[in-house]
């Protein structure tokens, strides 16, 4: 299980325009030689956003994404499907053949855990390379922002305005390829796992009979600002259901509030995960406000291991107004019940003005 701490907050990406793939020229780059660039040449030096592209690569995976690598270009290129949900390209233009069939279990599939043999996420192929074509997204710096070490865009104030580029759960890739067809696969047998030390056993989860799956691309959740305001913390399980790499289902498992339960669902539908992933687990959101307050509104922290556990913590807001109760003039009535001896206190209402 992956580990993540950081503090962000969730904000609209700030992207370059794309254009229609079927209006750009094709430009090739084959075993390190690019089309009109000299032997030392990186394709993703002269191609354009939203041009489509033809590479030949090798695949390497990130905790949440999968990489490629091009010979003679030094930046990785995340990976995504036409069709998928993170970007514009329609599924009706990836080709669905024998050679994306292969690719795709090339580079999904894993070794079960079985007997004493404990393992989680042991893949079974390695060096796995092809030919990928497909539309070429490339992230721009918007007028006016900087980037800081972990690939968020700030503006002049320092405030977070977006993200440069892709990954998660912090961008770490200028380029992405939309992939349309895939040709010329290979990869290489990885021998199964065998470790059956008491170490290896401690490394590795009870449950480890079924594998966790792996989360590709999850937005960030926010603090709901109602139930920050209100200061309303909780824990919210899910149980969710992922059928062919997407959440299909979400049942909630525990009693929680309803402020805290709506964008914890919202959240999951996010979650992307390998393709051909099938799993049924269940998640735990953990909503924090503390005790100590800020002067002003400040990012949440948010940590996350996925896919069992979301922590998002905030401290409230310190009110910036007080108010002060004007002068009474009139004198406060008391009577005595004669029946019950109760006392009732008759007090004029005055209306409250701010502070100067």
């Amino acid at each position: 299980m992956t580990r993540i701490k950081y503090f962000l907050i969730l904000v609209p990406l700030v992207l370059a325009s794309v254009t229609g793939f079927t209006q750009q020229p094709e430009a090739t780059h084959e075993g390190g030689h690019a089309s009109g660039l000299n032997d030392s040449g990186c394709v993703l030096s002269t191609a354009t956003n939203g041009q489509v592209i033809r590479v030949h690569g090798k695949v390497f995976s990130e905790p949440h994404d999968m990489g490629f690598g091009i010979p003679s270009c030094n930046d990785t290129v995340l990976l995504t499907y036409a069709g998928d949900r993170d970007n514009d390209v329609s599924a009706d233009q990836l080709r669905k053949d024998e050679n994306l069939k292969q690719f795709q279990n090339y580079t999904s599939a894993v070794y079960k855990s079985k007997g004493k043999s404990l393992c989680m996420q042991c893949m079974k192929y390695g060096d796995v390379e092809a030919t990928l074509t497909g539309k070429l997204e490339i992230a721009a710096m918007p007028p006016g922002t900087t980037k800081d070490p972990t690939g968020f865009l700030r503006d002049s104030s320092g405030k977070i305005v977006g993200k440069f580029g892709w990954g998660h759960p912090v961008p770490f890739a200028k380029h992405r390829l939309i992939i349309q067809s895939v040709s010329d696969v290979k990869a290489r047998k990885l021998p199964k796992p065998t470790n059956t030390s008491a170490e290896a056993r401690d490394k590795t989860s009870a449950n480890s009979e079924s594998q966790q799956p792996v989360v590709m691309h999850a937005d960030l959740p926010l603090y709901p600002p109602i139930a920050r305001a209100a200061r309303i913390s909780g824990t919210v399980q899910v149980q969710v259901t992922v059928k062919d790499g997407a959440v299909v289902n979400t049942e909630l498992k525990s009693k929680a509030n309803p402020l805290l339960v709506r964008p914890t669902l919202a959240n999951l539908e996010t979650w992307q995960f390998w393709p051909k992933t099938d799993a049924t687990f269940l998640v735990t959101y953990i909503y924090t406000v503390e005790k100590k307050e800020s002067a002003s509104v400040e990012n949440p922290r948010i940590e996350m291991q996925l896919p069992n556990l979301v922590k998002i913590t905030v401290r409230p807001v310190k009110p910036t107004v007080s108010y002060e109760v004007a002068a009474v003039e009139e004198k406060t009535a008391e009577t005595v019940d004669p029946k019950t001896g109760n006392l009732h206190l008759t007090v004029p209402i005055v209306a409250s003005k701010p502070k100067q």
